[in-house]
C-alpha cells in the first residue's frame, strides 16, 4: 500500500517534532526525508548522539545510517578527546560526509605546519575548508611576517594567529592585516593553485610509476620465478 504524499508528510513532520526539530527546516533542507528507510531509527540515533542545532544545521545527516557516525568516532578518538566529537560535529556536522584521509592530512598539517594546539582545531571550523585554502592563507600570513611560528627559546618573536582567524576570516580582514592590495592578494591565490596543481600532477606521475612498475615486476615474476 502506498502512503499518500501529503499523508506521509504530516507523519514525518510529527516524528520530527516530537524529537524537538523544526520540521519546516528540516523540510526545506532535507527535502526527501520522507523517502528514508526506518527513518525512526534514524532520528533516534542522530538526536541522542548530535544536538539539535547540529541536526537544524545539516539536516541531511538524518539521510545517514548510524554506522557513519562510529566510523567517524573510532578515527577520531585517535586524534582527539572522546569529550571533543561533541563540540566537534556540534558545529561542523558535515564533516559526517568527509573522508578521513582528507581530515587526517588537513590536522597534521595544522600540528606540524602551522603549529596550532588541537584545542583550536575542535573550536573552530577550520576542517571544514578546502586543504589549498587553508595552505593559502597559512602561507600568505607567514611570508607576510603577520604570523611567526611558535619558538621556545625565543618567545617574543613568536606571534600566533588562531586558526580561526587565519581560515575563516574574510579576505578584507586578510589584506589589512597583511598590507596587501587585493591584486597582490589574487597573485598570491594564483601562484598557490599552480603550485597544488603541480603538485597533484607529480602524484599522479609517482602513482602512475609504481604501478608500472609493480605490473612489470609481476610479469618478470610469472616468466622467470615459477
Amino acid at each position: 500500500m502506498v502512503i499518500p504524499v501529503a499523508r506521509a508528510t504530516r507523519t514525518v513532520a510529527t516524528l520530527l517534532t516530537n524529537f524537538g526539530l523544526n520540521a519546516e527546516n528540516i523540510f526545506a533542507k532535507a527535502p526527501r526525508i520522507t523517502e528514508v528507510e526506518n527513518l525512526v531509527t534514524h532520528v533516534q540515533f542522530w538526536t541522542a548522539n548530535l544536538r539539535l542545532s547540529a541536526i537544524e544545521i545539516f539536516p541531511e545527516v538524518l539521510y545517514l545510517r548510524p554506522e557513519v557516525h562510529s566510523e567517524f568516532y573510532n578515527n577520531y578518538v585517535k586524534v582527539f578527546a572522546r569529550a571533543d566529537i561533541q563540540h566537534t560535529l556540534g558545529t561542523c556536522p558535515q564533516l559526517l560526509l568527509y573522508e578521513w584521509s582528507d581530515l587526517q592530512e588537513k590536522i597534521e598539517y595544522a600540528v606540524n605546519v602551522i603549529g596550532a594546539p588541537h584545542k583550536q582545531i575542535v573550536h573552530s571550523r577550520y576542517l571544514l575548508y578546502p586543504f589549498l585554502h587553508i595552505k593559502t592563507r597559512f602561507e600568505l600570513v607567514l611570508r607576510t611576517g603577520v604570523y611567526v611560528k611558535p619558538n621556545r627559546r625565543d618567545k617574543k618573536r613568536t606571534y600566533v594567529m588562531p586558526l580561526e582567524k587565519i581560515v575563516e576570516s574574510s579576505p578584507n580582514y586578510i589584506l589589512k592585516r597583511t598590507r596587501l592590495t587585493q591584486m597582490e592578494y589574487e597573485t598570491f591565490k594564483r601562484m598557490m593553485q599552480q603550485q597544488d596543481d603541480d603538485e597533484q600532477k607529480e602524484k599522479k606521475r609517482i602513482a602512475k610509476y609504481r604501478k608500472q612498475g609493480f605490473n612489470e615486476f609481476n610479469e618478470y615474476k610469472d616468466d622467470n620465478l615459477d
